[in-house]
């Protein structure tokens, strides 16, 4: 994992807020992975990954205020597990952190029940992505009719689309029968125009494999790379903006390419991110930059990051992940 641009803060059990600790959550996803004979060496790290990527899609702001359940997490790592095949896995997983039993708690009284509002009380309990959520949803239904039930409870939805997970998990195959990958790890190179290329050859963009886990567009923009690139030193704004802001173009058609791969191969939905982690910026004004007071250095973060969000968003049709770390 990156350092994140900020303190990711979960709410615990007891209702207390914690920081999330990225150990903590790899040892309990590779108890899961133990408990059910699947190898954790890819899974665990592309889940850290997808946590990061949980952590990003929130609202910065929010981050001085309410902090994210755990149980939330949880329910997120679980769907990416349900979503690509490791059922056994994240219904051991959510067994190991108590949560079948808790979606049944609470709720209001039993009331007539409709195959939307099943949906509407799936997604919010249980983050899955759209082709999975309606796949249970009319599970859920089918179950719900079959039993007679006009009226229906919070807590027996939920229950029912507990158990009908663990069953899919049973009869469902393991996803890395083959290859974990959805795209190889050099499946980028000699697939990319000359400029794009050379950025690569440069180390400048750094497109990564794409896993069955995890099928999201990843892309590296390292700055120091970038400045090593220009040959000249001492740098400043002058010198470096001229340079970045074509690379950032340059990132962005790139990420569209590799969505466009993925969707060649699983379904895209706009709702899908991509993910740009912007690297380097420590290592830019060690080696590349004219000294900087701590003001000056938060301000040339501030603009750098500002600069490649405007135009990695431009016309980006998804949402921008951007991790961006100041050191």
């Amino acid at each position: 994992m990156i350092p994140l641009p900020f303190q990711p803060t979960l709410t615990d059990a007891a209702g207390l807020a914690v920081p999330f600790e990225p150990t903590a959550v790899a040892q309990e996803l590779a108890a899961a992975c133990a408990a059910t004979g699947v190898p954790a060496d890819l899974i665990v790290p592309q889940l850290l990954l997808a946590a990061e990527d949980f952590f990003l899609a929130q609202d910065e702001a929010e981050w001085g205020g309410a902090p994210v359940g755990r149980a939330e997490l949880d329910r997120m790592l679980a769907g990416a597990l349900l979503n690509a095949g490791y059922g056994e896995v994240a219904a051991e997983y959510l067994r190991l952190r108590e949560l079948p039993a808790e979606l049944g708690a609470g709720g209001p009284p039993p009331r007539p029940w409709s195959a939307a509002r099943v949906r509407e009380l799936l997604a919010g309990r249980l983050p899955l992505p759209p082709p999975l959520l309606e796949t249970l949803t009319g599970l859920v239904v089918e179950c719900l009719a079959a039993l007679g039930f006009a009226r229906a409870g919070d807590p027996l939805i939920l229950e029912l689309a507990a158990q009908l997970l663990r069953e899919q998990a049973e009869a469902r195959p393991a996803a890395a029968e083959d290859s974990p990958w959805l795209i190889e790890p050099h499946y980028w190179i000699g697939t990319l125009g000359r400029d794009k290329a050379r950025l690569c050859q440069a180390g400048v963009l750094q497109p990564q494999a794409v896993s069955r886990l995890l099928p999201v567009a990843r892309l590296t923009l390292d700055l120091a790379e970038l400045a090593a690139s220009l040959g000249s030193r001492p740098l400043t704004e002058l010198h470096f903006l001229p340079a970045l802001r074509p690379a950032t173009h340059a990132a962005r058609r790139l990420l569209l390419e590799m969505r466009e791969s993925i969707g060649e191969q699983v379904e895209v939905t706009p709702e899908m991110p991509v993910r740009l982690t912007v690297a380097g910026f420590g290592r830019l004004l060690e080696r590349f930059w004219v000294p900087l007071g701590r003001a000056d250095r938060r301000r040339l973060y501030c603009e750098l990051r500002g600069l490649v969000r405007e135009v990695v968003a431009a016309g980006l049709g998804c949402p921008l992940l951007l991790a961006m770390p100041e050191g």
